[in-house]
């Protein structure tokens, strides 16, 4: 998924049809017309001018503080061959989009350019030789960049279909937070009856995702770390041992209850906390890191804390790793761009636990696209408990908080 995805540049007569589609005003009332290729698209023939209605469209404009996310206007178009056209419901907001919007990630579009990496909504209009999705079809999305927009273009095989009953915000919850758990717990982790697992953050996204997932797998026993006020939470979701990172030393805590430790830490800080998780673990267990998150001290590029970060990372030999008999694996979702395959059969196997009962994305709170900056901040002061969803319009609850 190595690009932006932005229908601003594909105009054309079909666009038209494909905005009215999304407005709720194509196959519901029965109307079609033709496209100057010869193709049936859905909703009312557009006007002379052929050019399709404007969007809505966070942009990021530079690098640094929240105040960098803008609501900008965008003008749509027809999706491509293999594309599908989705009108977005509901969109996710990641750690990974806080680092972006501070310049934290590579591989990034040139400024200014839509973040958002998975989001769910209603096809509105279907490309040629796409034969497996239609008008009208529930799908999230999954990509590398530019699904916070009210409408976006997406080819067909980065779209996956919602299972019944699942709401747009779970939908929109579900791909980054439950895949990045779900590999790195089964595939990386080889997780089995009777470990153990230290899930920092563990009140997050990812964290509320993999203590889920621990929970199909039998008498798994799970060390969390949060912040006091979220320890009620953590332990009703299934989190024998949750832990105070702001007060205590994680490690200790851990020892004093397992001194031989646990058999999977994961990871996201980064930093010298990769060496602790490394040296915590029993024989033949692993580490995975999946993030760097300490590198965010602020709302801008922390230039002390790169620094910090990089001197304290954990480094060690084969040798070295041969003699302690342990693993260290290193997940990032964001490059396996072409893993078509791989990814799809990862969230087929969670839909197939979400429909069993077994996972069930937690919302922590809902805000509009124009809220974006306190839904930001929210989530960088690690206020959430579970998932934190942006919508292109303002939530009917006006607390934000969303119904778990």
């Amino acid at each position: 998924w190595d690009f932006a995805i932005d229908p601003v540049h594909r105009t054309g007569v079909a666009a038209a049809a494909a905005a009215a589609a999304a407005r709720g005003e194509g196959s519901a009332s029965g109307l079609q017309y033709r496209t100057a290729r010869g193709r049936l698209a859905p909703g009312p023939a557009p006007g002379p001018s052929g050019e399709a209605p404007e969007h809505r469209a966070l942009v990021l404009t530079g690098f640094g503080g929240y105040e960098k996310v803008k609501v900008q206007t965008r003008r749509g178009g027809s999706p491509g061959p293999g594309e599908l056209s989705v009108r977005v419901r509901a969109c996710g907001l990641n750690f990974a989009d806080v680092m972006m919007r501070q310049g934290l990630y590579d591989r990034l579009p040139s400024l200014p350019f839509c973040p958002g990496m998975e989001c769910a909504g209603t096809v509105s209009a279907v490309g040629e030789e796409v034969r497996d999705r239609q008008v009208g079809d529930k799908v999230m999305i999954l990509a590398r960049t530019g699904l916070w927009q009210e409408v976006v273009n997406v080819p067909a095989v980065q779209t996956f279909l919602m299972p019944e009953g699942m709401s747009f915000e779970e939908a929109a919850a579900l791909p980054v937070n439950y895949i990045t758990a779900y590999m790195i717990l089964f595939d990386f982790g080889n997780l089995r009856p009777n470990q153990s697992v230290l899930i920092h953050m563990a009140a997050g996204g990812v964290g509320t995702a993999a203590i889920q997932l621990c929970k199909t797998v039998e008498n798994v026993t799970i060390f969390g770390t949060a912040s006091a006020s979220k320890h009620d939470s953590l332990k009703e979701s299934g989190v024998a041992h949750p832990i105070d990172y702001r007060t205590m030393d994680y490690a200790e805590e851990v020892r004093k209850i397992s001194p031989k430790g646990v058999d999977i830490v994961m990871d996201p800080l980064g930093g010298s906390d990769t060496s602790k998780a490394f040296h915590l673990l029993k024989p033949m267990g692993k580490v995975i890191t999946y993030g760097v998150s300490n590198l965010i001290t602020g709302q801008k590029k922390n230039l002390v804390a790169m620094a910090k970060t990089w001197w304290n990372q954990f480094s060690i030999n084969a040798i070295q790793l041969l003699h302690h008999n342990k693993a260290v694996c290193g997940y990032d979702l964001g490059n396996m761009d072409e893993e078509y395959k791989l990814i799809t059969d990862v969230l087929l196997k969670l839909i197939n636990l979400y429909n069993q009962g077994k996972i069930k994305p937690k919302i922590d709170s809902v805000w509009s696209f124009d809220q974006v900056a306190d839904a930001m901040k929210h989530m960088q002061e690690k206020k959430n408990v579970g998932k934190v969803i942006l919508v292109p319009e303002a939530p009917k609850d006006e607390s934000k908080k969303a119904e778990n």
